[in-house]
């Protein structure tokens, strides 16, 4: 058990040290282009193995605690393994639903009944459901991993879910949403790499380390909230 422990945890860092650079790609090539595509496609390939491989530990580690962890743990230790493989299973629903939902609208487009089928609409609902069994985890124990997280699942998965439901969007809107989509796969991805990579490959502790685990909800919200709002400029001025 140890072995497929250390295999599935290389795999998962490795995904995820590729997708934090690749995640540049289609930000900085020429919109729909080659290279746009191809590094797009590379990236979500990443997001999805990192997102499996994590739900996977978490179900192995949560059926078996004792044969996962190795050894004699006590109860205090099963607890915290509990807790620690919960919220990776946490995370990696959020990765799967950030990139998920910006493939679906990009195939979608404008033809909005393929974003009311069930399978697509159940993972922003769960995002958002575990979002808030997250904050409320914060709320009666603390830990502060679980409120950052349990608020950005929720500022991802609440717009996800309004906008497959939204009877009629704007024109064009589809470009926006898959946009957002995918720099809220990035916020989660720099998240969770500032959180649990830096903090071990650098030592960041105290107040530090809080500025640095909320940059890239801060950086990437901001950048959402201006896309749209230039998005909403621009259809405003070509309907004048």
């Amino acid at each position: 058990m140890s072995t497929l422990h250390s295999s599935l945890l290389f795999v998962h860092v490795a995904l995820g040290a590729a997708a934090v650079v690749l995640f540049w790609g289609p930000l900085v090539t020429a919109r729909g282009g080659y290279w746009h595509q191809r590094t797009g496609r590379w990236y979500v390939s990443c997001m999805v193995g990192v997102s499996l491989s994590g739900a996977v530990m978490s179900a192995l580690a949560l059926a078996w605690p004792q044969q996962w962890l190795g050894g004699a743990p006590d109860v205090a230790q099963l607890a915290q393994a509990r807790d620690t493989y919960l919220f990776l299973g946490y995370l990696s629903l959020l990765t799967f639903t950030t990139v998920s939902h910006g493939v679906v609208v990009l195939r979608a487009r404008e033809q909005r009944q393929q974003l009311r089928r069930w399978r697509v609409l159940c993972w922003p609902t769960l995002l958002v459901l575990a979002g808030v069994a997250q904050l409320v985890r914060f709320l009666a124990a603390g830990g502060l991993l679980p409120g950052i997280f349990g608020a950005l699942g929720i500022f991802l998965g609440l717009p996800m879910l309004l906008y497959c439901l939204r009877a009629s969007v704007p024109l064009g809107e589809w470009r926006l949403e898959h946009l957002g989509a995918m720099l809220g796969s990035g916020i989660a991805a720099y998240t969770a790499f500032l959180v649990f990579g830096a903090q071990a490959l650098f030592e960041v502790r105290g107040g530090l380390a809080m500025s640095v685990w909320f940059a890239p909800g801060l950086v990437g919200g901001l950048a959402i909230a201006l896309l749209r709002r230039r998005h909403r400029r621009r259809r405003g001025a070509t309907q004048i």
